[in-house]
């Protein structure tokens, strides 16, 4: 038996089963912008539709007085992805916000947040893959301003390349 082999398979089985339970458990959003560019389909052994890019985002205001003016909420969504996982940035109106979410099925189900106060407007989304180019679905979400939980529709298109 060779040892140097030996702790190395043991310190990558360590690595990525380190890893897997850090995103399995929502502890590494900023871990898959990170690891975004690394191929991940050894790891994971499926190959993921592509979501990483630039993209436009438009939600509905699901009421809320703060974003009836549909210009305060379109932008312009980034979406790194480390196999089925994906976390995203965007900023609208001055602020900015976050979505952290996994590939299930033929469904992006995560949360969103605002960067600067997460616990004080989140929630979470689900959108349908139509396609590598465009994502339908809802958000639903709340502040610690309004007791209300709000929802309305969520769609992503793709940017041109």
């Amino acid at each position: 038996m060779h040892i140097p082999t030996v702790l190395l398979t043991a310190l990558s089985f360590l690595v990525l089963l380190g890893l897997k339970t850090a995103l399995d458990f929502h502890l590494a959003p900023r871990l898959v912008r990170w690891l975004s560019g690394l191929p991940s389909r050894g790891i994971f052994r499926f190959k993921w539709t592509n979501l990483r890019g630039e993209w436009d985002v438009l939600w509905g205001a699901g009421g809320s007085s703060d974003f009836q003016d549909e210009s305060r909420r379109k932008a312009k969504l980034t979406i790194w992805q480390f196999g089925p996982y994906c976390y995203g940035e965007f900023v609208t109106g001055g602020s900015s916000y976050a979505m952290f979410s996994r590939i299930r099925e033929n469904y992006l189900v995560g949360d969103w947040y605002a960067t600067e106060d997460s616990h004080g407007y989140f929630g979470a989304l689900q959108l349908f893959l139509r396609s590598e180019r465009r994502l339908e679905g809802k958000w639903i979400g709340h502040s610690k301003s309004v007791v209300d939980v709000r929802a309305d529709l969520f769609e992503v298109t793709r940017r041109d390349r």
